[in-house]
């Protein structure tokens, strides 16, 4: 993915872009976002600026009903797994005041 968006910032050097992945795709969407937001402006430099990321039907769920963290086994995994997802949560919109993050959070 990496590679294609190096191609589309050397052919079209101020666009940007949208992530769109269905299924495997979107899973591989998120990971790259995810990954994304850690790189540093150096890093980013050569691939284009990403708008947003939308994940059609990915095959991981992190709802707190029916998603893969609550079917788990043992509640020392759902916490751990949960607490992880929060505090990932938290780091990446630390910058945010209180009334723009998630309520719940």
């Amino acid at each position: 993915l990496t590679a294609v968006l190096r191609h589309v910032k050397l052919k079209h050097p101020n666009r940007r872009v949208a992530l769109v992945g269905f299924s495997c795709g979107g899973l591989c969407c998120t990971r790259y976002l995810g990954t994304y937001a850690d790189l540093t402006e150096a890093e980013k430099g050569d691939i284009p600026e990403i708008v947003c990321g939308v994940a059609l039907d990915p095959p991981h769920s992190i709802s707190a009903v029916d998603g893969d963290v609550i079917r788990l086994k043992g509640w020392i995994y759902r916490l751990g797994v949960s607490f992880c997802l929060w505090w990932t949560y938290q780091r990446r919109h630390r910058h945010m005041g209180k009334e723009q993050r998630l309520p719940w959070f």
